[in-house]
């Protein structure tokens, strides 16, 4: 190992030495560098092998080896002060949150993966058991991980706003904070909400904002191993390997948020919807939003008859003071015959009552269609205009969407796409993932019949 004195001060190590070596008590240099780790500041990033990259730990685990790497840095220069102490006991007020930060790359480490070392100090019998730790840990941790989360998409926002001027690129409303404050809590890291914020943005834009790409499939493999799930019973028994994102996936429509799955044809987007129907015990239910969907496609039809009643019935409503009995009369001789209907659409059965439905192709859709869909999304309830009636929103209700592009419009490949509007990708936009071939999905279709 190499010696501590002559390791560079801008690593981990060199950094806690230079503190140690200053004067600091061990107490004293954690409660100076927590900041970078509850800011992901590197060095300070303490990371594990999930799925074959490296996940960053959960935040209060990390603190956990801060304080472990501060006691072997301490005994290495050979100092003998032991402290009782754990670093979840340190206040978490306002006052120590900084007002600036994110997710920036401040430092660059040439011992970056330190935190691999499982290297044991004296002081690792002062190591706090997990049943000792205090219930607020968990509340605290999950705190501090939505305010650095609320601050950099505060960072963002300003950003958009600086260069609305010359160069518009966005308009950051109330809605990421809102899925933030349920996906957090839920495991789903800040970085991978700003990723998704941000999908549809140029590379070069990303890049002058300091926005880094995620890796989705390594953090659903990792709920999936956390989860035990290595298998899906379909609904006609067939057992089947998840989807390489569907861990990730299913804490999205968990804690409802709209999930847009976005990559080319062929990928299983749908494959990943249906996937998690069944996994949840859920009904699935899925429309085209392509060129030829109407309304009816969302809202249901009536037949003849139906409309013939469904005209009386607007008739009567605008003649209800019995101006001309005769005409209501034949109104109500409509309305009472035995022809004709109102055929639902599965769209409004499962909004009122449960389930997944799928928006195939939303890039593709008529702006008339996305009107319907975009009320419905933001509220309570959706008022059916073809039948008259008002749907309470179910609890139950999951919204799933396909699409080949990010909405910005047509590409070289896909020239059918229209560029959605900015209502449409916020109601969308923290639910976006990127979707590319998954073998297993093709293995299930390979072997479905034998």
């Amino acid at each position: 190992m190499p010696d501590i004195r002559h390791m560079p001060s801008s690593g981990r190590r060199g950094m806690i030495r230079d503190l140690l070596l200053g004067g600091k008590t061990r107490r004293e240099v954690f409660a100076q560098l927590r900041h970078l780790v509850l800011d992901q500041i590197k060095p300070f990033v303490f990371s594990e092998n999930t799925g074959g990259s490296r996940m960053p730990l959960p935040v209060s685990e990390q603190l956990i080896r801060l304080w472990h790497e501060i006691g072997r840095v301490s005994a290495m220069l050979g100092h003998v002060e032991r402290e009782e102490f754990d670093p979840n006991q340190v206040p978490t007020g306002e006052d120590e949150i900084p007002n600036e930060g994110g997710y920036d790359d401040d430092f660059e480490s040439p011992d970056e993966d330190e935190d691999e070392i499982e290297t044991e100090s004296p002081e690792s019998e002062n190591e706090t058991s997990e049943t000792e730790r205090p219930v607020k840990a968990s509340k605290s941790r999950i705190r501090n991980d939505i305010a650095r989360f609320v601050r950099e998409v505060r960072r963002i926002r300003k950003f958009c706003i600086e260069r609305d001027a010359s160069d518009p690129i966005d308009s950051i409303s109330m809605r990421p904070i809102e899925a933030g404050a349920k996906l957090i809590p839920a495991g789903i890291p800040g970085e991978a909400l700003i990723d998704a914020m941000t999908m549809h943005w140029p590379d070069d834009v990303r890049r002058s904002a300091r926005i880094d790409s995620f890796d989705y499939e390594s953090l659903s493999a990792r709920i999936l191993s956390e989860r035990g799930i290595s298998e899906i019973v379909r609904s006609n028994g067939r057992i089947e390997k998840p989807h390489k994102l569907f861990g990730y996936v299913l804490v999205l429509l968990e804690n409802r948020q709209p999930v847009m799955a976005i990559g080319p044809m062929g990928t299983g987007k749908s494959h990943l919807a249906k996937q998690a129907a069944d996994f949840l015990s859920v009904p699935y239910a899925e429309t085209p939003m392509s060129p030829g969907a109407t309304r009816g496609d969302l809202l249901g039809r009536h037949t003849i008859g139906g409309l013939d009643r469904a005209v009386a019935l607007a008739a009567i409503a605008r003649n209800e003071n019995g101006e001309n009995p005769e005409t209501i009369e034949q109104l109500s001789s409509i309305i009472s015959g035995n022809g004709g209907g109102f055929i639902a659409a599965e769209f409004s059965e499962i909004y009122g009552s449960g389930g997944i439905f799928n928006f195939e192709e939303i890039d593709a859709a008529d702006p008339g269609m996305l009107l319907v869909l975009n009320n419905a999304l933001a509220g309570d309830a959706l008022y059916n205009s073809m039948s008259g009636e008002m749907i309470p929103r179910s609890d139950g209700f999951m919204a799933f969407s396909t699409a080949n592009t990010t909405g910005l419009g047509a590409n070289r490949q896909y020239g059918a796409r229209e560029r959605l509007d900015g209502a449409t990708i916020d109601r969308w936009r923290m639910g976006r993932v990127t979707i590319s071939l998954d073998e297993n999905v093709e293995d299930s279709i390979a072997f479905r019949h034998v």
